[in-house]
């Protein structure tokens, strides 16, 4: 089956509901959506982390509407910070429907990126989600190597 989705960051500034019923207007059966820290509110996505009718309604227009949300995003390694620190968005992302994790890092320490992007998998796994890594040249972990 061939999927076609929408990435959070194309929609900035719509809610999450507003982001599935474009995704379906437009023909496209999945979207992304990003969480970020608690420090982070100004996200519309945010919303989503405390607001339990919030969620139930984005599940609701998303059966209605036939879109999944393939990947979640906004659990980042960087220094100073422990993966479990994103189990709470990890729950919500779960809790959505979410598919995938993805996460990328911006420590300069590969040891310790290494070791937060095991406990990441291992997270992922214990919600029945695959985790994906993402890298590119301007990153610590720039490549598949």
């Amino acid at each position: 089956m061939q999927r076609l989705g929408i990435e959070h960051l194309s929609v900035s500034g719509l809610s999450p509901i507003e982001h599935v019923h474009l995704a379906a207007d437009l023909g496209c059966d999945c979207i992304s959506i990003l969480l970020y820290g608690e420090d982070e509110s100004h996200s519309p996505y945010n919303v989503l982390r405390h607001d339990r009718a919030l969620r139930a309604d984005m599940l609701a227009v998303m059966r209605d509407r036939s879109v999944s949300i393939s990947m979640g995003e906004g659990c980042l390694v960087s220094p100073g910070v422990d993966m479990r620190d994103f189990a709470s968005n990890m729950d919500v992302m779960r809790d959505l429907g979410a598919e995938q994790l993805n996460t990328m890092s911006l420590d300069p320490d590969q040891g310790r990126a290494l070791d937060q992007f095991a406990i990441f998998a291992e997270m992922a796994a214990e919600r029945g989600m695959t985790s994906t890594i993402e890298f590119c040249p301007a990153l610590p972990v720039n490549s598949l190597d």
